[in-house]
């Protein structure tokens, strides 16, 4: 799936997009500066005007349901802290679902997954490739009624078993999870 397609389902679809994320951790080149900011300590960015986020926005405002799920690894790793108090905070502010299944599932979870996906409206499955250190390989499209029933199944399990992020930043502050 070449990169323009990938990115054109998020402009065209119609109710819903589901994302699971089983990796603790991701290499994500564009992050990497924000990362470092994150762990020394300096305020939350101003995010206005992000495209990521001005996409979501929008799709969520049509009355599309954006959701996000990825699995909490214990301990939390230094970059799912980043993730939870920088992106995830600011995509919840804009309208996006963002749930965690807690550690306790893992093993459920990754019998039933074995990679991360987009769920595109139900019926629009894109498998997410990374290697071994969570650098992105690419985007493949999902083949066949079976793949698609085992990723609806996935989500419904996650969906089943998740907390909010509001009970994550609690957890967190309260020293629950650290």
């Amino acid at each position: 799936m070449t990169p323009e397609a990938f990115h054109e389902l998020f402009a065209t679809f119609e109710t819903s997009a589901f994302r699971l994320q089983l990796w603790p951790e991701y290499d994500v080149p564009s992050e990497r500066s924000e990362f470092v900011d994150y762990h020394s300590g300096r305020a939350l960015p101003d995010r206005t005007g992000n495209s990521w986020l001005t996409t979501m926005a929008g799709q969520v405002a049509r009355g599309r349901r954006w959701t996000n799920v990825h699995l909490l690894p214990a301990p939390l790793t230094p970059y799912l802290q980043y993730l939870i108090d920088w992106w995830y905070v600011d995509q919840a502010r804009v309208g996006a679902e963002i749930l965690f299944v807690p550690p306790e599932f893992a093993g459920a979870l990754h019998t039933l997954a074995s990679c991360d996906f987009w769920l595109f409206d139900d019926c629009r499955l894109i498998l997410m490739r990374y290697d071994m250190s969570g650098r992105f390989l690419g985007a493949e499209a999902g083949t066949g009624p079976a793949a698609l029933e085992g990723a609806r199944r996935v989500r419904d399990f996650a969906l089943q078993h998740a907390i909010d992020l509001q009970r994550v930043l609690e957890d967190r502050r309260a020293g629950r999870l650290i």
